[in-house]
């Protein structure tokens, strides 16, 4: 049996943290089986998120050792073994007390299917365009359906409808609920697993339009979570999606679990004994026919006295009807997925230009998103941003894919490639994130290099001014110092001129100090002339 998945579990509109849970254990493997799972996690955003976890983690760790052979008491086996750990890790953290999980798992094996449950998360088949839960929800409000007592319309608008009868981790045995006999599914079929954020929001109704469509399977899984969000979202959305691809049966057998009123009754047969027909009298059929012409007579003077003043109930249904169905079609078509998967031989160029060409021709080039894209390797659920695929992804394997999903006629941003940004990723100039985005760069850009403008122009005129004050104190300080010397000079001046009066005044001085010895030496001198003339 070959099989197509898809999965996808959501915050919702509410929530303020998903304590929903999925997991899945695909071939090839040891045990040679396909394993998937949801739980949907309570006590708390905390406690219901870590039950959740622990659920899924002890499933898969059970099967991936040494599982029973037989598939229903390994299925029993596993979820009680994921019981036990939920309940000692509440019982070992008084934190965690009173956590607890739903539990949905569907096991294929050799082209076989079997199932397992607790709580109200819920199993679907869909087959020959028809759509029947194959589960029946642990809860106070399925019992009062068993009873007669509200109908399976009312389930989701009663002021109870959350409390269960069963949960993993409350106690340390829980009853698990294991269909006996091995599912038969054809090609075409399809399971579902859900979390009763999916079930308690949109019905069975709506969910099989979805299903019914020739859309891709991602695609259906994004429209019914879009369905659920559209209509409250209140709690986290989960869905597992199982496409049979290939099978060897040719006819699909299971026991429906689906409640009375929602069981088809087109196909029953009502047969009547020939033995009991009897012939009535002419007589007696003209008597019928005026009885009933009477009776009718009657019924139309009633019907147009009672909706003389209003309008009749039944035109109001049928347009409410009409509503409704309008309303899901619409939902219907809110979004459409574009997968383009990786063939032998492609590499990252071949699939990144197969996949734009793809999408292009979906919402037009101008509209192509390039930071949107998500990237899966082949029988994985777990989404690779675009970033991450970009640097780090250097390989493609044979069925590696990427992905967008497109609502409204444009492109969605998964929160996944908004928050892990590379900033060496090229920036998407056509989604509204990214225009967004830009725009915003570009004025900061744009504020950033006004303000460096005008920081240069008042480094310049600052730097012009200091030049200015210098060259003024330059030359202030060259005047002084000319100044300076002008009186230094003239100082100078003055002192070597008194210098020159002081030294003439003292040669004067000597020199009269020296003149009576020279006029004595001339009176001796001419002495000694008479003296000697007188000899």
């Amino acid at each position: 049996m070959k099989l197509n998945y898809f999965s996808k579990t959501v915050l919702g509109l509410v929530r303020k943290a998903n304590e929903d849970n999925i997991g899945s254990i695909t071939k090839p493997n040891k045990s040679n089986i396909n394993l998937r799972i949801v739980c949907d996690g309570m006590g708390g955003h905390i406690g219901g998120a870590k039950a959740s976890k622990i659920a899924v983690e002890s499933i898969k760790e059970y099967f991936s050792n040494n599982p029973n052979p037989v598939p229903q008491v390994a299925l029993k086996e596993a979820i009680n073994f994921a019981n036990l750990q939920i309940y000692g890790s509440a019982q070992a953290d008084p934190e965690f007390k009173g956590m607890g999980t739903t539990c949905t798992a569907l096991l294929e094996s050799e082209g076989l299917i079997y199932i397992a449950h607790v709580g109200d998360s819920r199993i679907y088949i869909h087959t020959d365009q028809k759509l029947y839960r194959i589960t029946k929800d642990h809860s106070y409000v399925q019992e009062l359906v068993d009873k007669g007592e509200i109908t399976d319309q009312q389930m989701e608008t009663h002021p109870k409808k959350n409390q269960l009868t069963r949960a993993l981790g409350i106690g340390a045995e829980v009853e698990v609920e294991v269909v006996s006999k091995p599912i038969l599914a054809k090609s075409g079929d399809f399971f579902m697993l859900c979390s009763d954020g999916l079930s308690g929001l949109i019905n069975d109704k709506m969910i099989n339009s979805v299903l019914t469509t020739d859309s891709a399977i991602e695609t259906k899984v994004n429209n019914l979570i879009t369905m659920a969000e559209s209509a409250g979202g209140h709690d986290n959305i989960s869905v597992d999606l199982i496409e049979i691809i290939d099978s060897e049966h040719i006819k699909t057998q299971f026991v429906n679990k689906n409640n009375e009123d929602l069981i088809d009754t087109k196909t029953q047969q009502f047969l009547i004994k020939k033995n009991n027909q009897t012939k009535k009298p002419l007589s007696f059929l003209k008597n019928k026919i005026i009885a009933s012409s009477f009776i009718l007579g009657l019924l139309l003077v009633g019907y147009f006295v009672l909706n003389y003043n209003n309008p009749p109930l039944e035109k109001l249904n049928v347009v409410e009807n009409e509503e409704a169905e309008e309303k899901e079609k619409e939902a219907v078509s809110l979004t459409d997925t574009i997968k383009v998967t990786a063939r032998q031989g492609w590499g990252k160029d071949r699939l990144n230009n197969e996949f734009f060409k793809k999408v292009s021709e979906k919402v037009g080039k101008e509209n192509y998103c390039e930071d949107c894209p998500l990237f899966f390797r082949r029988g994985k659920n777990e989404p690779i941003s675009i970033h991450k695929y970009r640097k780090e992804i250097k390989e493609l394997g044979v069925g590696d894919f990427l992905m967008v999903n497109v609502i409204k006629g444009e492109i969605n941003m998964p929160e996944i490639n908004n928050t892990i940004k590379n900033e060496d990723d090229s920036k998407n100039m056509f989604s509204t994130e990214t225009k967004r985005l830009e725009k915003e760069k570009q004025e900061a850009e744009k504020k950033q290099a006004e303000k460096k403008q005008a920081e240069e122009k008042q480094a310049e005129e600052k730097q012009a001014e200091e030049k200015q004050k210098a060259r003024k104190k330059d030359s202030t300080g060259k005047q002084k110092k000319a100044d300076r010397m002008k009186i230094s000079f003239k100082l100078g001046k003055k002192k070597t001129d008194s210098t020159k009066a002081e030294m003439l005044n003292m040669d004067k001085e000597e020199r009269n100090r020296q003149r009576p010895f020279q006029d004595i030496n001339n009176i001796d001198k001419k002495n000694d002339t008479i003296s000697s003339k007188k000899v």
